[in-house]
């Protein structure tokens, strides 16, 4: 191979080697930042001692700090209302502390602990009280910005959580649900 030839095929590989290791989209620092959003949810309460199911829609906020790009805490205040429980209905104001990772900017899987005062009323159902337990969050964001800094990441986010909930009395509460919002973070 002459020198010509040599020298062309190593700036070509250069190009390629700079081009795909930065992504022109990805910003290029990274820090601790505010992390805000607001989302809607809906979906089951299970109650599997009863065999007793019913329906919950609501909204929930997460304030937090995104730590890094990687790493997000944030706390989930959140009001519902439940309906369908044995005929009844009721409703639920709680909050949930998440820890998440972000992978790729785009998928977000995250876990914390959860408390929800419930009051749900029916003829086969009669909750008042607290319950506690955790929460499992996960979450892709199909629409997808960098914000003016470059740095915060903020978009639609399509997810889906379960809350594992229990009271002092020993019961067990199921609550699957979807959340759909917005999230810079």
């Amino acid at each position: 191979m002459n020198k010509g030839a040599a020298l062309g095929l190593a700036v070509a590989i250069g190009a390629v080697l700079a081009t795909s290791s930065a992504r022109a989209d990805e910003p290029t620092s990274d820090g601790a930042r505010f992390r805000g959003g607001a989302a809607a949810k809906g979906g089951a309460l299970i109650i599997p001692s009863s065999g007793d199911a019913g329906g919950v829609v609501g909204a929930e906020g997460h304030l937090g700090v995104q730590v890094n790009h990687l790493v997000g805490i944030y706390a989930v205040p959140q009001l519902a209302l439940i309906f369908g429980a044995g005929g009844g209905g009721g409703a639920e104001l709680g909050a949930a502390v998440l820890a998440d990772f972000t992978f790729d900017h785009r998928f977000q899987i995250g876990a914390g602990p959860e408390i929800i005062s419930a009051a749900a009323f029916s003829s086969s159902v009669n909750v008042l009280g607290t319950l506690y337990g955790g929460r499992l969050h996960i979450a892709g964001f199909p629409l997808l910005g960098t914000g003016e800094n470059g740095i915060r990441r903020k978009g639609l986010m399509v997810g889906a959580d379960v809350s594992f909930l229990t009271s002092d009395g020993g019961g067990f509460l199921l609550q699957p649900t979807a959340v759909v919002g917005y999230e810079a973070f």
